[in-house]
């Protein structure tokens, strides 16, 4: 039996977490014996291979799952306990909306559900996702992109002190992603805490500080992020206004240096980088 929980500082602690395929799918273990632990302010992702658990982990963590063996607690409560949640949001892979309701209505229902009906900030947040002008159109009709950006309007709504995103920048265009970047740093500028599972590399690079890597349903790598992600053998140099012939002699030298597999390559633009020239009429 589960032991009750007590006062924490830390945003989520899963112990022997244990799960297993729904019934009539076979007796495999999708997370098997599962520890982690996440400071209150701090920002975790979730790196893993596709039927890794990632996904799995965040049902649980969002109380949609209960283990079948071991303990998840959020904000010190237990995770499917109506206390926690109204403190904590979740943004799934795939959209949970019901299609037959519009925007608004379903934002104000999800806001509802936390005990909050404020509708000017309803509507700022439809307006900031860049869907302002789309408040009663049906979730339905909403494109993949529409979708997703209203589900991080719904996650950072009201700054719940936890929010867990499950792949949020799928489907989302450049816009979306400064967005995404723009709430999530936000949010960890208040001192919220965050789950992050992405298989982008970058991105867990540039928003997170820890990293848990998952391997058919268990923690095989758990530390710093960047600890992690930094390849010790190879480093990366960002360089602006060079020539090609001061190009080859930096080539040259570091060759000269010891350095092994010398590849000086150009920088890649951002997509919102070239947006901004298209519009100006600076198409490079």
């Amino acid at each position: 039996m589960a032991q009750p929980p007590t006062a924490s500082p830390l945003a989520l602690q899963v112990t022997d977490l244990r799960a297993k395929l729904p019934h009539g799918f076979g007796k495999r273990e999708i997370l098997r014996g599962l520890n982690l632990e996440l400071e209150a302010g701090q920002t975790l992702g979730l790196l893993g291979p596709n039927g890794s658990g990632k996904s799995t982990l965040m049902r649980h963590l969002a109380g949609l799952l209960r283990p079948h063996g071991g303990q998840v607690l959020i904000l010190g409560g237990h995770a499917h306990q109506p206390e926690s949640l109204t403190r904590a949001a979740y943004l799934p892979e795939d959209s949970p909306f019901p299609d037959d309701l519009n925007g608004l209505q379903a934002l104000g229902l999800l806001a509802s559900l936390r005990g909050r009906r404020d509708k000017a900030a309803l509507l700022a947040a439809m307006e900031r996702a860049g869907l302002g002008s789309h408040p009663k159109t049906k979730l339905g009709r909403y494109s993949r992109g529409m979708l997703r950006r209203f589900g991080l309007a719904q996650a950072f709504l009201f700054e719940p002190e936890l929010v867990l995103l499950d792949e949020p920048s799928a489907g989302l265009d450049a816009p979306g992603l400064t967005l995404l970047q723009d709430w999530i740093q936000e949010h960890q500028a208040r001192g919220g805490s965050l789950v992050l599972a992405s298989h982008v590399v970058s991105e867990l690079a540039s928003l997170t500080d820890r990293l848990a890597v998952l391997m058919d349903g268990q923690i095989v790598c758990e530390g710093p992020t960047l600890e992690i992600l930094g390849a010790p053998d190879k480093h990366s140099i960002e360089v602006h206004g060079m020539d090609a012939d001061l190009e080859e002699k930096l080539g040259t030298w570091l060759g000269e240096q010891g350095a092994q597999g010398v590849k000086i390559l150009p920088a890649l633009r951002d997509a919102i980088d070239i947006y901004h020239g298209a519009r100006s009429g600076d198409g490079r």
